[in-house]
């Protein structure tokens, strides 16, 4: 049920498949050739202290509870579609090559990384976990999180990238849970590699976390708030329709209103209540409010009530349909 090895300053090369273990203990131990766990079941496995000069592989694993990797260096590593069990951390560790961490099978796995160097590329394309978080994490090579599904959550703290990371493709199960610096992380990375798709995605992401710890008193309130209801941070272009078709439709509407009280020299071309039949007419006016720049006639201009609404309405209109053009031509703007 349990296997130790302890304190061994020379393994050429340890091969475990198909095994059973409830713990697995590995502590300061020098493999120089290789080091092979395929197709285990492991309650518990933990390294420490130990340096694997060539390759690590890790296949189609299956880990239990928890399990830790701390103050050790590690040779390639290739865990390809294993399973990482409710909670594995890597700490202090060093990986000297390339590391590849694609087809995770760990939907319930948190992969925890703290204090570690990736020297060489590293992989997390087209795997499933839970959590994944990193902390003061360096990625001297390429870093790929194509195609991860990613459950709950993804998080960088301090972590920095020497080259690019690629994160087309990335799933998030809940977009509530990612926090702005995690946000930046990634929208900094997507900018590096041009994916202007990724980048406006996330982009309008840490607006909108950002709008919604804003209160009612701040200054960058209902700027944000007209942002997301007129195209979704320049994401959504059918919202900058329905945006200006809604402002125009009220506006309008409140100058028939206020239309129907005022003197009749100042009155509109039509009369609301003789006009209801005639729907041309009133889709003909219409469509001259919301397109027009005119002000009408004379007597029209003079009356204060009608010439603010009129004023204010074409401030929303022509927001609402420049909102709408940002949003048509949003992957040309990086």
């Amino acid at each position: 049920n349990t296997l130790v090895l302890n304190q061994n300053e020379r393994i050429d090369y340890v091969d475990f498949r198909v095994n059973q273990f409830k713990m697995l203990y590995i502590n300061n131990n020098i493999f120089h050739k290789g080091f092979t766990l395929n197709a285990n079941n492991i309650e518990r496995l933990q390294i420490e202290k130990s340096t694997f000069k060539r390759d690590f592989e890790f296949w189609k694993n299956t880990l239990g509870d928890f399990s830790l990797v701390k103050k050790s260096s590690i040779g390639e590593v290739k865990a390809k579609q294993s399973n990482f069990g409710i909670e594995t951390e890597f700490r202090d560790v060093d990986f000297l090559e390339r590391v590849d961490f694609t087809e995770l099978k760990s939907d319930k796995t948190t992969l925890k990384f703290k204090n570690c160097t990736f020297q060489k590329n590293t992989y997390f394309d087209n795997s499933t976990v839970l959590k994944l978080e990193f902390s003061s994490v360096i990625f001297q090579g390429i870093t790929s999180f194509q195609s991860l599904n990613c459950l709950h959550l993804i998080k960088f703290t301090t972590s920095y990238f020497e080259k690019i990371g690629f994160f087309e493709g990335l799933n998030l199960g809940s977009e509530n849970s990612i926090d702005t610096n995690t946000i930046r992380t990634i929208k900094g990375q997507l900018l590096k590699s041009e994916s202007k798709i990724g980048y406006l995605k996330y982009n309008a992401l840490e607006q909108r976390k950002h709008f919604q710890k804003l209160k009612i008193k701040d200054s960058d309130f209902y700027i944000l708030m007209l942002n997301s209801k007129s195209n979704d941070f320049g994401r959504n272009w059918f919202k900058g329709v329905k945006f200006t078709f809604k402002v125009s439709v009220f506006f309008f509407l409140m100058m028939i209103m206020v239309n129907s009280f005022v003197s009749a020299k100042y009155s509109l071309k039509f009369n609301l209540y003789d006009s209801f039949a005639d729907t041309s007419k009133i889709l003909s006016e219409y469509l001259k409010f919301t397109f027009s720049l005119g002000f009408g006639s004379e007597e029209f201009q003079s009356n204060g009530y009608l010439y603010l609404i009129f004023i204010i309405a074409k401030i929303f209109i022509g927001y609402g349909i420049y909102q709408t053009i940002t949003a048509f031509r949003k992957y040309g703007k990086i």
